[in-house]
């Protein structure tokens, strides 16, 4: 996905869950990427599950059984590869938003979640600014994204999100619209 990003001169924001630095930390090449990745243009920041979400990663403020560590460990592990948060995409934000990481991307499933005005909030008694964003699935959706980008104002923001694994099945749904 980042080759063909950069061989269209697309920049990305590439969010890592905390299994990510896990795998580079133990992997020298795939963190030497990473690295490459941010000299090359790419934003970085972190992505987390909170405990409602069916993939919960084991970090939350919240006391749990299940709970690998709190906001703070995820934070300081994220930056262990990373460097200093910039930003993220946190499940839980009202309860679970690290101090420090000054903007939130937030969105899902739907065409709502497209165009958004850069706002500023507070979450979790912290400022961050806030965008939003849509995640691609499907043909029909990147046609609405492309609609959204050609029509978007100057201070609006188009978002989309995806997964490797998506990206993989079909990487035209990226590159059709880059």
């Amino acid at each position: 996905m980042v080759n063909d990003a950069n061989a269209r001169n697309v920049k990305l924001s590439i969010e890592l869950g905390h299994s990510w630095v896990d795998v580079a930390l133990a992997n020298a090449p795939f963190a030497a990427d990473i690295n490459i990745w941010r000299q090359q243009g790419h934003a970085l920041g972190a992505h987390h599950h909170g405990v409602t979400h069916p993939d919960f990663d084991g970090y939350t403020d919240t006391l749990l059984p299940a709970r690998v560590g709190d906001m703070t460990a995820f934070k300081e592990k994220m930056e262990t590869l990373l460097g200093e948060l910039q930003f993220g995409g946190l499940d839980e934000a009202e309860t679970d938003w690290p101090c420090l990481v000054p903007m939130r991307t937030m969105g899902g499933i739907g065409s709502v979640n497209i165009v958004s005005e850069p706002s500023f909030a507070t979450v979790n008694h912290y400022p961050v600014w806030q965008i939003s964003h849509m995640y691609i699935q499907n043909i029909a959706e990147i046609i609405l994204l492309k609609n959204a980008h050609q029509n978007a104002l100057p201070s609006q923001v188009v978002g989309a999100v995806t997964h490797v694994w998506n990206y993989a099945a079909d990487p035209a749904l990226c590159t059709d619209w880059w």
